[in-house]
């Protein structure tokens, strides 16, 4: 089991009183292995809007609600969809999506930080 699996199996376990800690090592591993080059932006985008699925313990907390929803947004970029029909992947290696995908991606980890200080 990889440390993404892994991070996910004590997020899902976590008592309602550890969910926060939990979704927040979650992204960190997340974010780490996107540092590493193991995983891209949209794949981390889909493993943490994935978590919306997991709403038990986690919307009661609107700050992690909002990492969820940033990263929904992240995983298809507004500037890259040029109409109906295309793939995600289309949509993530659109040439004009480059500077948008780089800018989303700070802003992402931005908040990521903001949320983890509090």
């Amino acid at each position: 089991m990889n440390s993404i699996d892994q991070a996910l199996e004590k997020l899902k376990n976590a008592a309602s009183e550890n969910k926060r800690g939990a979704f927040l090592e979650y992204c960190r591993v997340c974010i780490e292995e996107k540092n590493k080059g193991i995983l891209r932006e949209e794949e981390v985008a889909y493993k943490i809007c994935g978590c919306m699925f997991l709403k038990k313990g986690l919307s009661d907390i609107s700050e992690l609600d909002d990492i969820i929803m940033y990263a929904c947004d992240m995983e298809i970029p507004r500037e890259s969809s040029f109409g109906a029909g295309i793939s995600l992947s289309d949509k993530w290696n659109e040439k004009n999506a480059d500077d948008y995908k780089r800018k989303q991606w700070e802003e992402f980890v931005l908040l990521y930080e903001q949320v983890k200080e509090k």
